[in-house]
């Protein structure tokens, strides 16, 4: 699991104060290092999503009746229907789904006592994380005076009552879609019934917004920030302390077809599909800037997802995480599964089960990344691209080698890589295709068959790079997705008022992919073949032959993108020919 926490204090401008910007937690510069394994370690791991309110509202009894959904409570304050059966909610689901007014993205997570309990160790386990701190926000620090404070998301409200026990002087608000917060708190700290999605209505600002947990649960993140920004004193703080959904392990031991990577996958498409994707939270960075935050500070950390690893401070934060998440595991999938991808509580149970156990595997030393996902800058040919560092290290070593380890590229750590002879439409589909292989794109589609783009000259591309990169594993993927267009490739349709396909562009994308895949290699030479096969396979030679001649001239068509590749197939036609002859 991984957790990013952020914090800034508000600039000024004129009359109103850009207020503080986010920023990740860090539990010591050494976020690039490996964690070394002990030789003796346990199970662990977690991934944890947020409830959030805001639209303030009495505790009446329709507020409290929750809603009982495959053995958990839900929420059910606002919940927008009154389906009786899960075939009345699907229903209800596929007809408004656009605009989430039957299950709302703060809907994902049960609020009975199970999850309260978990809630209340998962505070512990941020606590142990910074040290012994509420947070890593100003206002956090020893003798701090702080004002108004809003938690947002509250959940069991122990962050709240800690907060409100340790700043007596503070008035501390703590906000969330269910009242299930303790009776006897500290009488500075209350609790309000809020949708958070809805406009704000307090009537005075804060000097300290604390929100965590949040990601998957906030439809528009913009928006959210917008109003903590809005709610804030000039000068205040805000603080976003969140986690990843996807574990990583940085000795492959965690692999990419394991129970744990599905699950995570699975959850991801389904709250895709249910209007909140699980925010990257490296953006929110510069969405706050955006905004008018000032002094944005990103912190990083990470939990282990079991007590694996040699240093006692992550081994102990190994052990809560395990805690956390593995007796868990079926909260975080049960709404987004059954709700969007139709799947019965019984599969998502047997799911959890499965994933239980590489919780529980020692072997496996995964953990989540706290960090935030840094956005790197690739310059090439007087083009910059903006990519994900953990889908660039994901997809090749190479861009692993460059932002880790090589004193060639300590620019890298600043976040840019410059490369002086890489085509920039080459490396735009190198990016693209990397992107594309990183996500989930449902059952029953093979990875190496998912393909960026029809473009056969687009993939010769991406191949040419991957070896350029040293990346045998895309390489290969990007390999199989090109044999697999090859083989299922049809002519494209004939331009209106024609009968005939237009060839000059099938032959020019043919012969401009021959044309990269021409490097010598004994897979590049496989695939130049495969290609050669594939476009007989689909025109006939002789057609080919006179369209050739026909357009020899022309100024939108020229061999000389491919001379060999043109040589190549007159050559087959000539000896196609020669045997027609004997025959």
């Amino acid at each position: 699991m991984s957790d990013d926490n952020a914090t800034a204090p508000a600039g000024t401008r004129d009359d109103v104060t850009p207020v503080t910007a986010p920023a990740s937690h860090t539990v010591a510069d050494d976020n690039n290092d490996i964690l070394a394994v002990d030789a003796e370690t346990e199970d662990a791991s977690s991934i944890t999503y947020g409830s959030l309110a805001s639209s303030t509202i009495s505790v009446t009894s329709s507020v409290l009746g929750y809603r009982l959904e495959n053995g958990r409570t839900y929420h059910a304050y606002k919940e927008g229907s009154e389906c009786t059966n899960v075939n009345e909610q699907r229903r209800a689901l596929a007809a408004h789904r656009a605009n989430l007014l039957t299950f709302g993205a703060e809907y994902l997570m049960p609020n009975d006592d199970r999850e309260i309990d978990r809630l209340d160790l998962q505070h512990n386990l941020f606590i142990r994380t910074f040290d012994d701190r509420l947070g890593t926000a100003p206002p956090n620090d020893p003798g701090a005076n702080v004002g108004r404070v809003l938690d947002v998301g509250t959940g069991s409200g122990s962050w709240a009552i800690d907060f409100g026990d340790e700043h007596p002087e503070a008035e501390v608000i703590g906000v969330d879609l269910s009242a299930v917060q303790v009776a006897m708190v500290p009488p500075n700290v209350r609790f309000e019934i809020d949708d958070i999605e809805e406009p704000w209505t307090f009537s005075r600002p804060f000097d300290y917004i604390h929100s965590r947990a949040m990601t998957g649960s906030i439809a528009n993140w913009r928006k959210y920030i917008q109003s903590c920004y809005d709610n804030l004193k000039p000068g205040g703080y805000l603080e976003l302390n969140d986690v990843d959904a996807c574990p990583v392990s940085d000795d492959g031991t965690l692999a990419e077809d394991s129970t744990l990577m599905r699950a995570a996958r699975l959850c991801l498409e389904a709250m895709v599909a249910l209007g909140a994707p699980y925010e990257e939270f490296g953006r929110l960075g510069a969405v706050m800037r955006e905004v008018g935050f000032e002094d944005v500070r990103l912190q990083r950390f990470r939990w282990p997802t079991n007590g694996w690893p040699r240093d006692p401070k992550y081994k102990e934060l190994g052990y809560w995480n395990y805690e956390n998440l593995a007796p868990n595991f079926e909260a975080f999938l049960m709404a987004p599964l059954t709700r969007a991808l139709g799947w019965t509580r019984e599969e998502v149970l047997i799911l959890a089960m499965e994933v239980r156990k590489d919780l529980g595997n020692r072997n496996i030393h995964a953990y989540y990344n706290m960090e935030p996902q840094r956005i790197i800058t690739l310059r090439t040919g007087g083009r910059e691209f903006l990519v994900h560092e953990n889908i660039l290290t994901r997809s090749s070593h190479y861009f692993r080698k460059c932002l880790l380890n090589s004193p060639q590229f300590v620019e890298a750590r600043t976040g840019i890589i410059a490369f002086d002879d890489v085509d920039p439409v080459a490396l735009r589909h190198y990016i693209n295709f990397a992107y594309h292989q990183s996500f989930f794109s449902g059952p029953g589609i093979p990875k190496s068959h998912r393909q960026p783009g029809g473009c056969v000259a687009n993939l010769a591309r991406v191949y040419r790079l991957c070896d350029r990169f040293l990346d045998a594993a895309l390489q290969r993927d990007v390999g199989n997705t090109l044999a697999f267009v090859l083989d299922h490739r049809t002519p494209p349709p004939p331009p209106p008022g024609q009968k005939a396909p237009d060839l000059g562009m099938w032959i020019a994308d043919y012969a401009e992919g021959y044309e990269m895949l021409d490097s010598g290699d004994g897979g590049q030479q496989f695939l130049r073949e495969k290609l050669l096969g594939s476009f007989c396979k689909h025109f006939p030679l002789s057609q080919f032959r006179e369209h050739s001649e026909a357009v020899a001239h022309h100024h939108q068509f020229s061999f000389e993108l491919s001379r060999r590749f043109a040589d190549m197939l007159h050559a087959q036609a000539d000896t196609i020919q020669r045997l027609n002859r004997k025959r």
